[in-house]
């Protein structure tokens, strides 16, 4: 399961969004008991393409406007994995 997150604090502004999409992201895998190996975390540019180093999970730093296409390339190489994609406007409308 996550259990906590990398030593390495997130360098995030002060207020910025993605400290909750990273609290939000670390409380669902551990309430499915989803296991780290299991998890990949897909993130776009900026600053939601390093949101996979804040934990103990496998991740992609995708291109800019490949954030889904590369989420569901691992999907569909391995369904048994669970995938989550977070970026931000520049990759969801790329």
């Amino acid at each position: 399961m996550v259990q906590s997150a990398k030593p390495v604090p997130p360098i995030w502004c002060p207020g910025c969004g993605d400290f909750g999409v990273l609290a939000a992201l670390k409380k669902a895998a551990l309430e499915q008991k989803v296991a780290t190996h299991d998890l990949v975390l897909v993130g776009g540019i900026g600053c939601s393409g390093s949101i996979h180093n804040f934990l103990e999970v496998n991740g992609i730093h995708a291109l800019h406007g490949r954030l889904l296409a590369q989420a569901v390339g691992v999907k569909l190489a391995n369904p048994a994995l669970t995938v989550v994609a977070a970026g931000g406007d520049g990759d969801g409308y790329a």
